[in-house]
């Protein structure tokens, strides 16, 4: 592994002026609790489940290069590192905090083809046709601009260049999510562990509580499962895929980048 100088989000910079600094999101404090919190949602190693099958089931060429946007502490681009360990995997993440975490996990186990890049996602610059593959698991709604992103993202897929993209489009019910966790860690953990992991997730609650507040305000990208489809076609991608996932409240989409024959492999036809 190298380095190159929750409910829901992964570490992006909120640079809208709509946010005042009292209610920004502080993502490197969120780091500290956020794998401790998805550790206990069954909600989110569900989905980090469907993730490795999902880019399991891609044919990567050799020494390819992959790509993780917004990528946090590194839960799914590490699955995509140890799916495909003959390509290079770049864990894309401006939040010292969360590349912290992500570094420490690398590390500990061995992962050989993962570099961390500390930028933001809107400011690299990669060349047109070099990803072979890129995910971005919740983290497109927080991200400026983020349908330009989606533009230059299919500008750097290779053709028949595999994406998978999960963002949640509408405010988060933290309250619904609340009685979910604790119903769901008081079955495994009991009365007393379910009220100390809250004790030392409160960080993580309060970090929520502004994300849910910047969605309700529209500083953050909204979209239902129509909309966050059509943005992907609008950026020239065969959409494979399309679902509703994370218990109702994420947007799931599988492209690709068509070929230059205008052909692409589909689970259905083979091409």
């Amino acid at each position: 592994m190298t380095t190159s100088p929750h409910l829901f989000a992964h570490r992006v910079e909120d640079t809208n002026p709509q946010t005042n600094a009292a209610e920004a999101v502080d993502w490197c404090r969120y780091a500290g609790a956020y794998d401790q919190m998805a550790t206990h949602n069954p909600a989110y190693q569900d989905l980090i489940g469907r993730y490795t099958r999902t880019v399991r089931s891609w044919t990567i060429p050799a020494g390819a290069l992959l790509v993780d946007l917004g990528a946090g502490t590194g839960n799914f681009s590490q699955e995509l590192a140890r799916s495909h360990p003959d390509s290079r995997v770049l864990h894309v993440d401006c939040d010292k905090g969360m590349n912290a975490a992500a570094g420490h996990k690398a590390a500990s186990s061995g992962l050989r083809n993962f570099t961390i890049l500390e930028q933001e996602a809107a400011t690299i610059d990669l060349l047109p046709g070099s990803v072979a593959a890129l995910t971005v698991v919740h983290a497109l709604y927080a991200m400026p601009q983020p349908e330009v992103l989606i533009e230059r993202v299919s500008d750097w897929l290779m053709p028949g260049g595999w994406l998978l993209a999960v963002d949640p489009g509408a405010p988060i019910d933290l309250g619904a999510w609340s009685r979910y966790l604790i119903a769901s860690n008081l079955r495994s953990l009991g009365p007393v562990g379910t009220a100390r992991l809250l004790w030392k997730a409160r960080e993580a609650i309060r970090q929520n509580r502004r994300i849910q507040k910047a969605q309700s305000n529209g500083v953050y990208w909204r979209h239902d499962a129509v909309a966050f489809r059509e943005a992907f076609q609008r950026a020239g991608l065969a959409v494979l895929e399309s679902a509703t996932v994370y218990r109702g409240c994420s947007d799931w989409l599988v492209a690709r980048k068509p070929a230059v024959d205008g052909l692409i492999d589909s689970p259905e036809t083979g091409k």
